[in-house]
Parts: C-alpha cells; structure tokens; sequence
C-alpha cells in the first residue's frame, strides 16, 4: 500500500510539473475510452454503483488515468485561451484530449476577443456630440468568496507585505457569528478535530480554511458536493464540472472547471489533509509550527497567492474564537 501511495504522489506531482508528458498505469481500451469520455464531458463521472462495479486495483488506475487526462487537457484548455484571444489556431497536440481541450479553450478565447473588438467598435462609432465611454469590457472577479470580507477586519498594511505576513502580531477583535455561520463550525468542527488529531494540524486552521473557501459552507460546491477546499480533480471517479477563474493571457477568465465530489464531509477533509502531508506543506504541520498563526502563514504564498490570506485566516480563528 505504500509503494502503490508513493507512486500515485510521485505521479501527482510530475503531471503539475509537466501534465502533458506525464503516463498514466495501463487500462484496457474501454476503460481508457470511459475516462476521455468523462474528461471531454461527453458523458456524466461514473456513479458509486459504476464504480462499485470495478476491481479495487482498476479504481485505482481508473482515478489515476482521469488525474492525468484532467491535467493534460487544463493545461491544453489554458493553451487554447490564449490562441483564441488573439486568434491564432496553433495546435499541436496528437492527443484527442489534449486536442479537445485546446478546442474548448480556443473557442472560447476568440469569443472574449470577438467581444472586445465589438466593445471597442461600439466606443469609436459614438456620436461627436456624445461623450466616448470609457468602460471596457470586464469579467466579474470575485477574489474572496462571497460575505467573507464583510466580516473580517479591514487590513491597513504599515510595512513591506511580506515582513508584514511573517510578523502578523495584529489583535484581531471578537466578532459574534450569524447563526448560520455558528452552524457551519459547530458542524464541521467535530470532524475537523479527529482529522486534525491524525494527521498532526491544527484544527482551527482547517475549520478557517474550510469557512473562507466556502463562505461558510454556503457555496454551492460545498452544499452539494462536500468540497469545501476548491480542490479540483476526481474523488473515487467522482467530479463535478462548474465555472471557476483561471488567470489567462493577462487577464480573469470565467472556465468550467471539473472539482472534486465527496460523499460527506468526513472524506473532504480527510482528502484535503492528505494534500497537506506533501513535502510543499510540511511547516502547516504543529511539529514544525509552534503556533497556528506560523500555520496560517505556510500556507500564505503555497495554497493561495493571496499575501495577506494568513490574516484573513488569523481573523477568522481569533474573531471567532475557535482557539
């Protein structure tokens, strides 16, 4: 079992490093077939019964293979935006998922470009008598998610931002949660304690992660599908296509996005504790951070770009008292 985890990390972590040279452990022609078919959404992930159908060492190359098409065909997908923004059809890919992938994303890229010429034409052909508006067209970025920054501390920094992130000694003051938001870390909290216990982490930490990725449980990835991490890929077969932001060619582009579906709780922070145990990750650990807040700031800069995502989790856990 620990040959076959190693593998499956190592695995992991060549796709991120080069997705579109990564291998995949051997499935026959209709497994393969089945996993293209659920990566290019041509049909719905398998169901617990599909799967349930499947050897034990099939699932598992079954959920390696989608890993590493998903990737190839992000990455393509990712290729194909910027072609299409300006224009450029330039695949070169042999592979059909890779190639459907660049499709997706091209088509895409040239609708968004389409828009701006249209946008821009609209400005040029203003009447002289009219003021030429300045707007451009814009994609809505919501970069927290919905209602969080309401409730944390608005942050004023004094110094550098990343002296600012590693001495983060701000007294955050006490806030009284809705009761919805009392709902959701009195529910998740239970959990979050055992997962915390077993794979040495703090548990207020993952409880803050949990409630600022999800605005409090409130999204609709952690409604229905138990995701509360944005984690992205398949768990046990299991996916869900929705849109996300992706970064492209300069700018925020709204993409669908395939994030991973859990059966509870339970397996969404146990998944996402084991994302945690990877080399990447090791000072988010309590043998290597002595306080939460040295937690918070291992992640700041790895989990999430955001330089001050350290305070904004600082602020949950001490405003909310979940230490």
């Amino acid at each position: 079992m620990k040959i076959r985890t190693t593998f499956l990390i190592l695995a992991m972590v060549a796709t991120l490093a080069n997705p579109l040279s990564a291998q995949a452990a051997p499935l026959s022609e209709d497994m393969e077939q089945l996993a293209k078919a659920i990566v290019q959404q041509q049909r719905a992930p398998l169901t617990p019964a599909e799967r349930a159908e499947m050897p034990l060492d099939v699932q598992a190359d079954f959920d390696q293979k989608l890993f590493l098409l998903t990737n190839i065909y992000q990455e393509a997908f990712k290729q194909g935006v910027q072609a299409g923004l300006k224009n450029q059809w330039q695949p070169n890919y042999k592979d059909e998922v890779a190639l459907a992938g660049y499709q997706a994303g091209f088509n895409l890229g040239k609708n968004l470009q389409e828009k701006d010429k249209s946008a821009s034409d609209r400005v040029i052909n203003v009447k002289p008598s009219q003021p030429a508006s300045k707007d451009k067209v814009v994609i809505p970025v919501n970069d927290e998610p919905e209602g969080v920054g309401d409730s944390i501390p608005e942050i004023t920094p004094s110094v550098t931002e990343d002296a600012q992130v590693q001495t983060d000694n701000t007294d955050y003051s006490n806030q009284v949660p809705t009761p919805s938001r009392q709902a959701f870390i009195e529910k998740i909290a239970p959990v979050a304690q055992e997962i915390a216990a077993a794979h040495d982490l703090y548990p207020s930490v993952l409880i803050a992660q949990a409630a600022l990725e999800s605005d409090f449980g409130s999204s609709d990835l952690a409604r229905q599908h138990h995701n509360y991490f944005g984690i992205k890929g398949f768990f046990q077969s299991q996916g869900v296509s929705l849109p996300t932001v992706e970064h492209l060619n300069g700018r925020d582009i709204k993409v669908m996005g395939t994030f991973r579906h859990y059966p509870n709780d339970m397996a969404s922070l146990e998944d996402y504790a084991s994302v945690l145990n990877q080399p990447l990750y090791v000072n988010v650990h309590r043998k290597f951070a002595s306080t939460y807040r040295q937690a918070t700031y291992a992640l700041t800069g790895k989990y999430a770009t955001d330089p001050n995502y350290n305070r904004k989790l600082n602020a949950i856990i001490e405003g909310y008292g979940l230490v």
